[in-house]
């Protein structure tokens, strides 16, 4: 079976890049409906598929505050989550560094492309990081 690499989308700063395999969906951004009371890393929850997705703040990433221009929705065992993010692009996969440089989270390691580097999620350390297990 061919990998399909990572669908890569820019966080400011950052390049992320999420398994293409755990990607449902990329939609148009629109801000999300604020959700009192949620967890600091929740933006507010968008509409998805008769039922909302729970939208990631645009500085979840470190990659420092930014207008996003799409959402990349992931799924992990039928649980959506919405990251936003700009200008997404498909990436093979390659080798994969160590994630030492990236600090803690739920890093992969990094893919190097050229002189840029993309932070690789492992979606699950990510998921179990945000209690959405």
């Amino acid at each position: 079976m061919l990998d399909p690499g990572f669908l890569v989308i820019s966080c400011g700063r950052l390049l992320i890049g999420f398994p293409a395999h755990s990607v449902m969906g990329i939609f148009p951004w629109s801000a999300p409906r604020p959700l009192p009371g949620a967890a600091p890393w929740i933006a507010g929850l968008l509409p998805w598929e008769g039922g909302v997705l729970p939208v990631a703040r645009t500085d979840f990433w470190r990659g420092g505050p930014e207008v996003p221009d799409v959402c990349a929705v992931l799924s992990l065992r039928g649980r959506g989550l919405a990251m936003p993010g700009r200008s997404p692009w498909l990436a093979a996969r390659g080798p994969i560094s160590d994630a030492a440089d990236l600090g803690d989270g739920p890093w992969e390691g990094e893919l190097p492309l050229g002189e840029k580097k993309v932070a690789c999620v492992n979606v699950e350390k990510l998921y179990l990081a945000l209690g959405l297990h």
